[in-house]
């Protein structure tokens, strides 16, 4: 996660690739290599080949995996999807995902050309949405709580769902589980059976969709059309400062991050990545203002936020502080080659041991340290050292080479 939030792509996709042949019998892992192939490469056939791991694994009630896999071969226009679609509708207490399964199902036999079938699925979701919205009696409630009472027989007119809330079922769908789940493609097919095209819900969800594409330059005009007429939508106000971050347009991204939080923000991930841009633009002031809050207020067993508080204080010259929080930073993830060099930085500055430091380096090496600050900054600390002439030129080289990239 931390790998892919910054941007890591290749150093994310080897991590969990290690770490699914390190635990192949975690479902919680192939659930999230899945989840990364799509998010990240549109790899269809890769994440089948994962949910498929997981399903073989899994117990026979697990209906939220049912449900994902059946939308992912609703996408691949699998008519087996039914199979496990069919198998979430079996639990009518769950009645979200009997719902949303019922609307893929409706959709899938759209594309299959059974409008019959498709609008008898429908016809199933949107009687358990009137069941929700307690506009009709539940089966068998009248009779288990008066076996004597007399049922009436005079005709009384079926509820039905509006265009609106017909509509809802599909933005449900679409942004409760197919984006979220990296299933852009089937969620933009979905918004074609949406009745009102000119509702606004649709421009932020292409926004989304767009996102998750990675088209980032058609994210944004999107998103700036939907906020000119939704102005104060924290929402759509984060998906903007989201693409000028990853546009690298540092200055629009934190107005946006900050126009976000002035509006009422409450989400712990534009404090995490507005840390980052800070990071990013040398702030350390400000980065360690956020980090800080982070780390004791929202998540404080996040090891990457404590690593960046860490250089924050390093950078700020309060030695004794990031050497706090690289230790907290290593003891929630020892894993970590940049802490191991940070720690090596740090015990180099106090005078704490050469040998230590000399330990911590050899460690941040065997996990694969390949970070220029920290190469160049232990060449010039190496250079001071005892005995440490060839250790400097080392470093010196492999940060030369990295930057040359």
């Amino acid at each position: 996660e931390e790998y892919e939030e910054l941007g890591e792509l290749a150093k994310a996709h080897s991590y969990i690739e290690t770490r699914v042949k390190v635990n192949p019998n975690s479902i919680d892992l192939w659930r999230s290599y899945s989840l990364f192939m799509l998010r990240n490469y549109g790899d269809v056939n890769k994440a089948e080949e994962c949910l498929k791991e997981a399903i073989t694994l899994c117990e026979d009630n697990d209906f939220e995996l049912f449900l994902v896999y059946g939308a992912l071969l609703v996408q691949m226009k699998e008519k087996k999807a039914l199979i496990f679609l069919s198998r979430v509708t079996e639990d009518e207490e769950a009645q979200d995902q009997y719902i949303r399964a019922h609307v893929l199902i409706s959709i899938l036999y759209k594309f299959l050309g059974n409008d019959e079938l498709s609008t008898k699925h429908f016809a199933y979701a949107s009687r358990m949405k009137l069941r929700q919205n307690e506009l009709i009696i539940p089966k068998g409630t009248l009779r288990e709580s008066n076996p004597k009472a007399e049922v009436s027989t005079a005709f009384t007119p079926i509820p039905q769902l509006s265009a609106e809330e017909v509509d809802a079922l599909y933005f449900d769908v679409i942004e409760s589980l197919l984006i979220p789940e990296g299933m852009t493609k089937l969620a933009s097919e979905a918004l074609e059976f949406i009745s009102d095209a000119d509702s606004k819900q649709i421009i932020k969800i292409k926004a989304k969709i767009q996102f998750g594409e990675r088209k980032y330059a058609e994210v944004l005009e999107t998103i700036e059309e939907y906020l000119d007429e939704q102005k104060f939508d924290i929402e759509g106000i984060k998906i903007l400062a989201d693409v000028h971050y990853l546009l690298k347009q540092d200055e629009d991204s934190e107005k946006a991050y900050l126009r976000a939080i002035r509006r009422g923000a409450n989400d712990p991930v534009i404090s995490k990545t507005l840390g980052l841009l800070y990071i990013r633009s040398g702030k350390w002031k400000e980065a360690r203002v956020v980090f800080s809050d982070y780390c004791n207020n929202i998540d404080s067993k996040c090891a990457y936020a404590w690593r960046f508080l860490g250089m924050s204080a390093w950078k700020l010259r309060d030695i004794d502080g990031a050497e706090k929080c690289f230790k907290i930073s290593n003891l929630l993830d020892p894993s970590n080659p940049d802490t191991w060099g940070l720690l090596t930085v740090i015990s180099l500055i106090v005078g704490i041991g050469q040998n230590r430091a000399f330990q911590s380096y050899q460690k941040a090496l065997r996990l694969g340290l390949n970070n220029f600050e920290i190469f160049a900054e232990l060449g010039y600390l190496f250079t001071k050292a005892k005995d440490m002439e060839k250790d400097a030129i080392y470093c010196y080289e492999r940060a030369l080479s990295i930057d040359s990239k």
